[in-house]
């Protein structure tokens, strides 16, 4: 009984405010509008809009207390950052999944603004002779953020191209002054790779369980343009907007009982190399007791001085 007795003096002593005006107390009413939330399932508006409640009331108590001992380093205090991180995580659960990027974007400009609110109440909201916003430091604390503001946007911009071109991680970025690769330069990221893989599958799926003559025709056919291994294999793509930025080449050599195909991917998009660069396979589809079989060598970069062979 006694241990019950001191347990519930340490939990009150915890929890409840020892004054209406403490930072417990809001963190107090959003504990209770997250447990009023969670019984609202049937009502899913009201259910929302208790939770976004208890959000407000949370961030309204942890940036009270963060404004305070320990969180007070060389007289400045940590609130504001930590209020704007909650400021923006709150935003960013309320945003849709494209728009999400702007609340961690926006976030040193939502704290350098909690930061100013603070310090022109903490000033007597008053303007001075020498009004505290326009002071050196504060100038270079309102820059600061604005910079970092800027690389952050920069920062998503950048994976946002690389969604969209992602054959650009296999260039190289050693000699730029902005973009840093971690990951060890390689064509395997080039998406070239990908579309002569399907077209290779492409050309083992035509020629599969089919004679000679019907394979033959079907080469001759591509041959002369009838028909476009390339649109099929576009059309087994999914769409980015880097698809534009590639030229697919097929070449055919006949021979007698043997079939030459090189297919040439031709990177057209932004690279480190004048001109791109191009990617090549090479198959051979021979006459075996009279149905075909494809050979084909690794993907490899291409070099104009060699040819295939007949």
């Amino acid at each position: 009984m006694r241990n019950l007795i001191k347990i519930n003096v340490i939990l009150q002593k915890l929890l409840l405010p020892p004054q209406v005006l403490h930072w417990k107390t809001p963190i107090l009413i959003s504990l209770f509008l997250f447990l009023f939330s969670a019984l609202a399932i049937k009502n899913p508006p009201l259910k929302n809009t208790l939770a976004d409640c208890s959000w407000l009331f949370l961030i309204i108590g942890i940036g009270w207390r963060t404004s305070q001992n320990p969180f007070i380093i060389y007289g400045i205090p940590l609130s504001p950052w930590i209020t704007g991180a909650l400021i923006s995580w709150f935003l960013s659960e309320n945003l849709t999944r494209d728009s999400q990027s702007l609340a961690v974007i926006f976030w040193p400009l939502i704290s350098v603004c909690l930061a100013v609110i603070i310090k022109f109440i903490s000033s007597g909201a008053k303007l001075q002779p020498s009004p505290p916003l326009v002071r050196p430091i504060f100038l270079v604390i309102i820059l600061s953020h604005t910079l970092i503001t800027c690389f952050l946007a920069f920062h998503f911009i950048i994976q946002d191209w690389l969604k969209e071109y992602p054959s650009l991680l296999a260039d190289d970025f050693t000699n730029s002054g902005f973009v840093v690769n971690f990951k060890k330069q390689s064509i395997n990221n080039s998406r070239g790779i990908i579309m002569l893989k399907l077209m290779e599958n492409q050309l083992i799926i035509k020629t599969r369980k089919k004679s000679w003559d019907t394979v033959a025709k079907w080469l001759i056919a591509v041959s002369r343009k009838k028909v476009s291994m390339r649109n099929e294999m576009f059309k087994n793509l999914s769409p980015l907007a880097e698809n534009s930025k590639w030229d697919i080449e097929t070449r055919v050599i006949q021979g007698q009982s043997l079939y030459r195909i090189q297919w040439l991917a031709i990177w057209r998009g932004p690279s480190a190399k004048p001109g791109g660069y191009t990617l090549s396979k090479d198959c051979g589809v021979a006459k075996v007791s009279n149905r075909a079989t494809v050979n084909c060598n690794p993907i490899k970069i291409y070099n104009p001085t060699m040819r295939i062979d007949r």
